[in-house]
């Protein structure tokens, strides 16, 4: 009798043991993929605004083009929380010189960020932000294609197409997009 007891005590323990691992790995990865999703979305907006999601005859590629850069810079080709701090470090501090300081504190369930502009409607705009994170969910989910394939971004001013040329880069066409896009040969 005390034998039974004693399997069914392992038994139990062993069960306990595998819930709370189960329990505690499952939301950390969960975590991290909405971790880098937030601040992907974060980063669209910095980049190209709110327009990443109107119709189609307004619709900005930026987005989808920056998230297949960061896959493509990526050692193992996934976007994660380290890629993003290497290619966009005053993003994910609110302690910045940023113009838009406000694009650090986006979130889809709170309400009017810190810095937030007091000329411009946050309720107009918190559902375009939670548009845009529902399209980086997808985006890194593989649900839509890349209008391209760069290795880097940046804004069209001279001095940076200036520099991308001197350094061979090669402008990919992404389709309609705020940014431009490039291929490192």
């Amino acid at each position: 009798m005390s034998h039974l007891f004693s399997n069914l005590r392992k038994l139990i323990v062993y069960t306990a043991f595998i819930l709370v691992f189960a329990l505690t790995i499952t939301p950390r990865k969960a975590k991290a993929r909405s971790s880098v999703q937030l601040s992907l979305a974060r980063l669209c907006v910095s980049e190209a605004g709110f327009q990443i999601t109107r119709p189609m005859s307004e619709y900005t590629n930026d987005c989808a083009a920056i998230v297949a850069a960061l896959r493509n810079r990526s050692r193992t080709g996934t976007v994660t929380d380290a890629i993003l701090r290497a290619y966009t470090r005053r993003l994910f501090h609110g302690r910045t010189r940023m113009v838009r300081q406000w694009v650090s504190f986006l979130h889809v369930k709170h309400s009017r960020p810190p810095h937030w502009p007091t000329n411009l409607s946050w309720e107009r705009h918190q559902p375009r932000f939670v548009e845009i994170y529902n399209l980086v969910g997808r985006l890194l989910r593989h649900d839509v294609e890349p209008p391209c394939l760069p290795d880097h971004w940046g804004a069209r001013w001279r001095f940076i197409q200036d520099r991308a040329h001197r350094q061979g880069w090669h402008r990919v066409d992404c389709g309609p997009t705020f940014n431009e896009f490039w291929r490192i040969h």
